[in-house]
């Protein structure tokens, strides 16, 4: 039995484009970005984090994000 690929949306790839790119870069930041707002991005995040594509790494105030898995 093979698991169901999961799909990630189009600002769901952007934010993780943004994150290989500067893995220290914040969720306001991201949303000023992408053009949505802090909440949004914040929600795609936590998806994000939720299906095993990132993870926090250190602390809320001196980590930075870590890709987990492949994406593209």
């Amino acid at each position: 039995m093979s698991l169901p690929e999961i799909k990630v949306t189009g600002n769901q790839k952007k934010i993780l484009e943004l994150l290989e790119g500067n893995p220290e870069i914040s969720q306001k930041e991201i949303g000023e970005l992408l053009g949505i707002s802090k909440r949004h991005a914040t929600k795609n995040m936590v998806w994000l984090q939720r299906n095993g594509y990132i993870r926090r790494l250190g602390s809320k105030m001196r980590g930075f994000w870590g890709i987990v898995c492949q994406w593209i």
